[in-house]
C-alpha cells in the first residue's frame, strides 16, 4: 500500500479529488440550492439543523418539537443521529436553512470523494493499476445512484464511504489473516444505519460467498465452515461495539406502525420491462434513471472474460449476479427488508461493476494483441441494434446524452479494432478517456435534466426557502410573540404551511411531523382510533387534530396560527394578534400537559363508540391497557356521552351519482347532499365509511375540505377506515354536500353528528392538573394537589423510556387511552417528574463497552502472538 504515497498515488488522489468536484459541477455554477422542494427540504434539511441544535446543546434523547414529542437518538438513527458524517456536521454553525442546504453540497462532495479515495485504496490493494483503479473508484463515487440520493435523501449516501472500506478490511483478512480493519470498516456500516447496515451485510455475505468459490480452496463442509466462522466472529464481535447505535434505532423500527400492508411482489416485471434491458443499463431512460453504466462496459466484459483467473472472474461472476437482481422484483423487496419494492440497494451494483471493470481494464490492456474482432464487432452491433435504433425507429431525436453514447460506442469499436497496433500507454489512456468521458457526461446530463429539471434544483431560490414552515419572518414574529408572552407548555398548530416538520425549524411545540419511523401507537391512535382526517393519507406524517374540540383540548393545543383572512379554527377560540398575513387565535380549552380523571373506561366499551365519542371518552374517562389494582374507582357511563346524529339519510339528494344498494356509481361532477337538523352552538361531524371499489386514488370534499386516499397499493398509503370531517365552526346550513372524484365507491355508512362542547368539563379538569410545570430536554416536572383516587393523565406519548417519579420514588408507568403515559395517585399532595430515557440505549451501551473490551484483548493478544 505504500504505492498510494508516491508520485503516481499523489496524482490519482488528486485526480479524484478534483473529480469530486467535477461531479458536482452543476451545482457548484448553479444560482440554486443543493436541495429540492420534496423529502430534502421537507425532511433532510430540517433533520439536520433541528439535530445538530438539540445534539449541541446536550439534548441526545427527547424533543417537544418533534411531532408531540418524540425520541431523538433512537427514532432519528435512520436518518442522522449515529452517522458519523453528521456528527463532523454538528462542528460546524449552520443557524438557517440557507447555511443547512449549502453545507449539504460541502459534504456531499466530501462524500464522494471519500467513496472514490477508499474505493480507490482498496482497488490498489487488489494490485489494479493506476488507471484502472482511478476508473473503478470513479465510476463507484461518481455514479448517478450517489448524485440522486446525495441531493435527494443524503444520509443515504453515507453507505457508500464505509461499503468499500468494509471490503477492503475483508480483502485484508482473507489474505493476512489482519482483521482490525476489518472490524472498523464492520463497524462505521452497522452504526451508521441499520437499514443500509442490513443491504450491506447481505452483500458481504454474496461477496464471501464469490471470495471462496474464487479461492483455491477444498470444497468441504469443514473448509466452508472455516471461512464463513473465520470472519463471521469479526461481524459479530462489530455488531456488539455497534450495539449502542443500532439497537435503539432498530427498536423505533419496531414500534412503528407501517399499516400491517401485505405487499403483491410479482415473480418478474413486464415484458416491456425487459424489452428495456439496454436502455435501463446503458441509457437515461428518463427522470427515475439509477444505472447510467458507460457503454465501454460491454465492450471489456465481452472483450476481457477469457482473460481473468479464477478469483478475478469471481468478481465478474458476483457482478452479474447483482446485475440479475437487478430485473428480479423479489430483489428489490428483499432488500427492502422484505417490504415494498425500492431500488435502494443499488449501489451494491454500482460497486460490483466498479470492481471488476478494474480488473478488466487491465486484463484487456495487457492482452490488447489477442482480443479477436468479434469481440469488438458483438458489442458493437448489440449497442446499435439493440439501444440505438430502437430510439431512431421511434422517430425521436437523440438527446445530447444519447449522441455522447453513440459517439463512445463507435470509438470504444475502433479501440478495440486497433488494439493490437496501439501502445499499452495508448491503450489505456483511451480506454481511461472513454470510461471517464461518459461517466461525467452521464453526469452531467442527468444533473441538468432529471435532477435540476425533473426534480427541481434549479428552481430552489430564496423564496422557497423562505416559504410559510421554513424561515419564514411574518411566521417567526407571531410565533416568538406568543412564546414571550406565555412561558408555559402548550402546543401550536400552524395551519398556513403544508411543511409538517416545520415546529423543529422554527422552534416551537408543535403537533405534527414527517418521519419514517413514526411512534406506531401514536400514528395507530390518530389515523385509525380517531380517524383524524389529513390531506392525504400517509403512512409517515400527521399535522393536526382536525380542529376537533376535545381532541385538541386533550392535546393541549393552546394556540392557532391560521392566514389572516380565515375563521377561527376551533370554536371558542379567541383572536389575541394579528399582523398583516397571520392571525393568532387562543384556545381557552386547552389542558396542561397532565391532569386527574376519576373514572375508567373498558376497551370493550370503547371500541364499540364512533369515533366522534371516542373524541369526548378522553376527557370523561380514562382506559388503560391492564388493570389498576391500586385504585378503587367508578366505571364511565359511555351512554352519556352528547354526539346525536342529525343527518335524514332518507332525503338524501344525488347528483351525477348512480346509486344501487351501498354500490356508488360517481361520474364528473357527482355529489351528494344530505339534509340535516339544524343545531345550535357545537360541532357538525361527518363520519364516512367508504372507499374506492376498486381500490384506487380518489378525492373527496365536504363542504371545501378535501381530502385524497392513495391507491390501497400505494407503498405509502396508510390503511385507515373511512373519513371523519369536522366542519367550520362558522357551519350553518340545513345540509351537507359532498363531492366525490370519478369512479365506483362501495359505501358502508355515512352518519352527521353534532356534538356538544362540554366546556365545564374541561374547566374541572383544569383544575385538576400538573401546575408549576417545568421541563427541560427530556424530562416534565410538577406539583399537583388530588382530591380524589385516580389517573394521572398525561398528553406525553407512552414508551418503555419513561419513568414516572412522584415524590421522588420511581412509581409504575401505564400506557392509557392507547398511546398515553400515565401514573395512579390517591388523594394527597404530590411532586410529579417524567423522565425519558431512550429505550435500550443503556442495556445496548454496556453491550458495546464489553464488546469494545474485548476488541482491544484480542488486538493485544494478537500483537502479543506475532512478538
Amino acid at each position: 500500500m505504500k504505492s498510494i504515497f508516491s508520485l503516481k498515488g499523489a496524482l490519482s488522489i488528486l485526480f479524484l479529488l478534483a473529480s469530486s468536484f467535477a461531479t458536482h459541477f452543476y451545482f457548484l455554477q448553479s444560482d440554486s440550492y443543493f436541495t429540492v422542494n420534496a423529502d430534502a427540504l421537507h425532511q433532510m434539511a430540517v433533520f439536520q439543523k433541528f439535530l445538530a441544535e438539540n445534539f449541541r446543546n446536550g439534548n441526545f434523547m427527547w424533543s417537544w418539537n418533534y411531532g408531540i414529542g418524540g425520541d431523538l437518538f433512537g427514532e432519528f438513527g435512520y436518518y442522522y443521529s449515529t452517522s458519523l458524517f453528521f456528527w463532523i456536521s454538528v462542528l460546524f454553525n449552520f443557524d438557517t436553512i440557507f447555511d443547512t442546504v449549502q453545507l449539504k453540497l460541502g459534504f456531499s462532495i466530501l462524500k464522494s470523494f471519500c467513496s472514490m479515495f477508499i474505493m480507490f485504496i482498496l482497488l490498489k490493494y487488489l494490485k489494479r493499476s493506476y488507471v484502472a483503479s482511478v476508473v473503478g473508484a470513479l465510476m463507484y463515487g461518481g455514479s448517478i445512484f450517489f448524485l440522486k440520493h446525495s441531493l435527494l435523501w443524503d444520509f443515504m449516501v453515507d453507505s457508500m464511504v464505509w461499503l468499500p472500506l468494509m471490503i477492503l478490511g475483508f480483502e485484508r483478512w482473507l489474505k493476512e489473516k489482519k482483521w482490525g480493519l476489518f472490524i472498523a470498516g464492520l463497524f462505521f456500516m452497522l452504526s451508521t444505519n441499520f437499514y443500509f447496515a442490513f443491504k450491506s451485510s447481505v452483500f458481504l455475505m454474496i461477496y464471501a460467498i464469490f471470495a471462496f468459490l474464487g479461492t483455491k480452496q477444498d470444497f468441504t463442509v469443514k473448509s466452508i465452515l472455516r471461512f464463513f466462522i473465520g470472519w463471521g466472529k469479526f461481524y459479530l464481535l462489530a455488531f456488539g461495539l455497534a450495539a449502542a447505535a443500532f439497537i435503539p434505532s432498530i427498536y423505533a423500527l419496531f414500534h412503528t406502525d407501517r399499516g400491517g400492508k401485505v405487499n403483491d411482489i410479482p415473480l418478474t416485471f413486464a415484458p416491456e420491462y425487459y424489452a428495456g434491458i439496454l436502455e435501463k443499463t446503458f441509457n437515461l431512460d428518463g427522470t427515475y434513471s439509477i444505472l447510467g453504466l458507460p457503454v465501454a462496459l460491454l465492450f471489456l466484459y465481452i472483450a476481457g472474460y477469457t482473460f481473468l483467473n479464477r478469483r478475478e472472474k469471481s468478481f465478474l461472476y458476483m457482478s452479474l449476479f447483482m446485475y440479475f437482481l437487478y430485473f428480479v422484483p423479489f430483489a428489490h423487496s428483499f432488500f427492502n427488508g422484505l417490504s415494498e419494492m425500492q431500488i435502494r440497494w443499488v449501489y451494491l451494483l454500482v460497486f460490483s461493476v466498479s470492481i471488476t471493470s478494474a480488473f478488466l481494464i487491465d486484463r484487456v490492456a495487457e492482452n490488447k494483441e489477442k482480443i479477436m474482432t468479434s469481440k469488438a464487432v458483438i458489442p458493437f452491433l448489440v449497442l446499435i441494434f439493440g439501444l440505438f435504433a430502437p430510439i431512431y425507429k421511434d422517430g425521436a431525436a437523440f438527446t445530447a446524452y444519447e449522441w455522447l453514447a453513440f459517439c463512445l460506442t463507435v470509438l470504444c469499436f475502433i479501440v478495440l479494432l486497433l488494439a493490437g497496433k496501439l501502445g499499452k500507454k495508448a491503450f489505456y489512456l483511451l480506454i481511461t478517456a472513454i470510461l471517464a468521458v461518459n461517466t461525467f457526461g452521464t453526469q452531467a446530463y442527468f444533473s441538468k435534466k432529471s435532477l435540476g429539471s425533473f426534480y427541481g434544483q434549479d428552481r430552489i431560490d430564496s423564496s422557497v426557502l423562505s416559504r410559510p414552515g421554513l424561515e419564514n419572518k411574518a411566521e417567526l414574529d407571531m410565533i416568538r410573540s406568543i412564546q414571550t408572552s406565555d412561558s408555559g407548555f402548550y402546543r401550536i398548530i400552524n395551519d398556513g404551511n403544508n411543511y409538517h416538520n416545520a415546529p423543529m425549524y422554527q422552534d416551537y411545540h408543535g403537533a405534527g411531523t414527517y418521519s419514517s419511523l413514526l411512534n406506531g401507537k401514536l400514528q395507530y391512535f390518530l389515523k385509525q382510533h380517531h380517524n383524524v382526517l389529513f390531506d392525504r393519507d400517509s403512512i409517515n406524517k400527521f399535522n393536526h387534530f382536525n380542529n376537533r374540540f376535545y381532541l385538541e383540548s386533550y392535546m393541549g393545543i393552546k394556540y392557532h396560527i391560521v392566514p389572516r383572512n380565515a375563521d377561527a379554527p376551533i370554536a371558542g377560540a379567541k383572536m389575541i394578534n394579528q399582523n398583516e398575513t397571520l392571525k393568532v387565535y387562543e384556545n381557552l380549552y386547552a389542558l396542561p400537559i397532565a391532569f386527574m380523571q376519576t373514572e375508567y373506561a373498558s376497551k370493550e366499551d370503547v371500541e364499540d363508540l364512533s369515533f366522534i365519542d371516542r373524541d369526548e371518552l378522553l376527557l370523561q374517562a380514562v382506559y388503560t391497557d391492564k388493570p389498576v389494582k391500586v385504585l378503587d374507582w367508578e366505571k364511565y357511563n359511555v351512554s352519556d356521552l352528547n354526539s346525536e346524529r342529525i343527518d335524514r339519510p332518507e332525503q338524501l339528494i344525488a347528483e351525477n351519482v348512480e346509486q344501487n344498494g351501498d354500490v356508488w356509481k360517481v361520474h364528473e361532477n357527482g355529489t351528494v347532499t344530505i339534509p340535516i337538523e339544524k343545531r345550535q352552538d357545537g360541532q357538525v361531524l361527518i363520519e364516512a365509511d367508504l372507499k374506492s371499489a376498486q381500490g384506487n386514488r380518489f378525492d373527496m370534499e365536504v363542504e371545501g375540505i378535501r381530502t385524497q386516499k392513495v391507491p390501497v397499493k400505494d407503498k405509502y398509503a396508510y390503511p385507515a377506515k373511512g373519513f371523519v370531517f369536522n366542519l367550520s365552526p362558522s357551519f350553518n346550513k340545513d345540509s351537507v354536500t359532498i363531492k366525490l372524484s370519478p369512479g365506483e365507491y362501495q359505501v358502508s355508512s355515512i352518519k352527521i353528528y353534532h356534538q356538544k362542547m362540554d366546556t365545564e368539563r374541561v374547566k374541572q379538569l383544569q383544575k385538576q392538573s400538573l401546575t408549576n410545570i417545568q421541563y427541560d430536554k427530556n424530562k416534565v416536572s410538577g406539583e399537583i394537589k388530588v382530591t380524589e383516587d385516580g389517573m394521572l393523565t398525561a398528553s406525553i406519548p407512552y414508551s418503555r423510556g419513561w419513568k414516572t417519579f412522584v415524590n421522588g420514588e420511581e412509581a409504575e408507568t401505564y400506557t392509557v387511552n392507547q398511546v398515553f403515559a400515565g401514573t395512579p395517585l390517591k388523594k394527597g399532595t404530590y411532586k410529579i417528574e417524567f423522565v425519558y430515557t431512550t429505550p435500550l440505549l443503556k442495556e445496548s451501551l454496556m453491550v458495546s463497552i464489553t464488546a469494545l473490551f474485548i476488541t482491544i484483548f484480542a488486538l493485544f493478544r494478537s500483537k502479543r502472538r506475532k512478538d
